[in-house]
Order: structure tokens, then C-alpha cells, then sequence
């Protein structure tokens, strides 16, 4: 019986984890720009489905839906952020939220940096020019 129990107790674990691996990942990237005298903010948000909105204050408005390969492409290269921290805002800035199961992170950068990841800063622009 206990051995029953502990296969029973094993076979539970094992697609558990099977079932966390399937689910990492980003699931949503939230980017932007914003500051200076008026405080604007600009934002976007990125899903894994390819849905890419703008976001004005509560309001998501859908922009366009981009092709899923490209969706997880860019949503990869945000995971690959995952042990990098940077959070050095300035008058005007530029940030990249990264939302998922396994982590969240936020990056802010003044414009103007230069000491930031060149990762962050080529992922920033691949993701503003899906905006266009």
C-alpha cells in the first residue's frame, strides 16, 4: 500500500512539473516612454498571442495582432532578461515590463543612457517598431 502511495505521490509531482515547464516564459510585455514636463506616459502591451494594444489610462485598445512566431520571438528575448536589473529612471524615460508566471521585472532607463544592456535597448526598439 505505501508503495502505491508513493507512486500515486510521484506520478502527481512529475506532471506537475511538466505542467510548470509548458507555462514558463513572459506572457506579457508591457513598454513605453514617458516624463518630462508633462509626465505623459506612453504604453504598449505585447501578449504570447501576438495581441499588441496601446494602453491610455483603464483603456486597452487593440492596435493589431502580429504573427505568433514573431509574438514568442521577442517574448525569448525578454526572458533572456531574466538576471539583468536596471532601474535608473531620468527626466524622460523608457521601460520594458516583463509579466509572467516565473517572474516580473521592470526596466527603466533615462533616454539618453548608455549603460544599459544593449539586449534591453535593441529589444526596446524591435518592440516600438511593431507600434508603426
Amino acid at each position: 500500500m505505501k508503495f502505491i502511495s508513493f507512486l500515486f505521490t510521484i506520478t502527481l509531482l512529475s506532471c506537475g512539473m511538466c505542467k510548470k515547464n509548458s507555462e514558463t516564459g513572459p506572457a506579457q510585455v508591457l513598454f513605453g516612454s514617458g516624463g518630462g514636463f508633462t509626465g505623459a506616459v506612453i504604453s504598449y502591451s505585447l501578449s504570447s498571442d501576438g495581441a499588441l494594444n496601446k494602453i491610455e489610462g483603464e483603456k486597452n485598445i487593440s492596435l493589431k495582432t502580429i504573427d505568433k512566431k514573431t509574438a514568442e520571438g521577442l517574448l525569448t528575448k525578454a526572458k533572456a532578461l531574466k538576471d539583468y536589473h536596471y532601474n535608473t529612471p531620468d527626466n524622460m524615460n523608457c521601460f520594458i515590463e516583463i509579466k509572467s508566471k516565473d517572474f516580473n521585472e521592470k526596466y527603466v532607463w533615462g533616454m539618453n543612457a548608455v549603460k544599459i544592456d544593449a539586449r534591453l535597448k535593441q529589444l526596446y526598439d524591435d518592440l516600438m517598431a511593431l507600434t508603426k
